[in-house]
């Protein structure tokens, strides 16, 4: 546009594809014996993928020595098909098949998804030291079809399973803000920020018509500091707060089946996890390489954890797992690294 103003467009269109065909046999008993049976089993299953995103980016260089502004649109859009089909033959113990005809089950996943991001940042250079501010819009918003049918005798014919069929509109919306001042201060470089962030995430479970709601102010501080001892010693100190988000189908408390033998459900009610990180390391460098000891510590509260069992579900013996909320998780540990030559 001029020698400081920029503005820029790019996209991207693909596609991924993924299909896979395997065979097993199992054996599935309890202690004390309840049940005992064998069993084979063929998957075969197909994934495909279309997409395509947008990136709008404009800067305004108001010097040369960084002070600028970048204001940036994003958007994406992304459709995932997935279609699995299992046949399930009894079995003597030397797996020949026995009995009636297979059990035969397909499902179909249609996952349609969104994604809109606008992000505007300012930097701005001091006389020792720098400051940094910005605002972020993000917007996911998903769909979620998952369609189970069963092959009913004589004739084979498909019919859909109500009982775990079902459909989802999901929408996460976070409003962000954050602020950083770094300078030096002698032998110290230090850096501070805050980010602010309003979240609210909308799961709306249509086959049950019931609606779940996350909402939420969350602040994320941080903290950096460097103390130079000399020019090949220096120790530094981080502090952060970090976030781990569950994503649409670790919500949706229907289950689903993945693969023949194992079943997820989701939980509505899950939260995401928090974690506070404290570093302290040591680094001496030289010619010939550097010698690097780090220690951290790292807290979390309300990790998302996943519970694991085992039920009989449509007639046939699977594994099944969750997720919930646990109440810490503390984690502390030393490194030391080195590269010489």
């Amino acid at each position: 546009m001029t020698g400081k103003s920029t503005l820029s467009l790019s996209g991207a269109l693909g596609t991924r594809e993924f299909s896979r065909d395997f065979s097993g046999n199992s054996h599935w008993f309890t202690e004390p014996a309840t049940r005992d049976s064998f069993y084979t089993t063929q998957n075969v299953s197909g994934d495909n993928d279309l997409f395509y995103n947008l990136n709008l980016d404009y800067l305004k260089k108001f010097d040369d020595h960084g002070h600028q502004l970048m204001a940036s649109v994003y958007y994406e859009s992304d459709r995932e098909d997935e279609e699995e089909e299992d046949i399930i033959r009894s079995t003597d113990m030397g797996y020949l098949p026995i009995g009636n005809e297979p059990k035969r089950t397909r499902s179909k996943t249609e996952m349609p998804e969104q994604a809109l991001r606008v992000e505007l940042d300012y930097t701005k250079p001091l006389r020792n030291g720098k400051i940094e501010a910005g605002l972020q819009s993000r917007w996911d918003a998903d769909e979620g079809n998952y369609i189970y049918e069963d092959y009913a005798l004589p004739d084979n014919e498909l019919l859909q399973n109500d009982s775990i069929s079902n459909s989802l509109d999901y929408l996460d919306a976070m409003q962000s803000a954050y602020l950083i001042y770094s300078a030096q201060l002698g032998k110290f470089e230090y850096q501070a920020g805050l980010r602010a962030e309003y979240n609210k995430r909308t799961l709306d479970q249509i086959t049950i018509d019931e609606s779940f709601t996350y909402e939420k102010l969350h602040l994320f501080p941080s903290f950096y500091l460097t103390r130079k001892l000399s020019d090949a010693h220096q120790v530094q100190f981080t502090y952060s707060r970090r976030i781990q988000r569950p994503r649409e189908r670790d919500l949706n408390p229907f289950k689903e089946f993945r693969g023949i033998d194992n079943v997820f459900f989701g939980n509505p009610a899950l939260r995401p996890e928090f974690t506070n990180a404290l570093e302290l390391n040591y680094q001496y460098t030289h010619k010939r390489g550097f010698v690097s000891l780090e220690t951290y510590f790292r807290g979390t509260n309300d990790k998302i954890t996943q519970l694991s069992g085992y039920n009989t579900i449509a007639g046939r013996p699977v594994f099944t797992s969750t997720t919930m909320n646990a109440n810490k998780d503390n984690s502390l540990g030393i490194e030391l690294m080195t590269n010489w030559e």
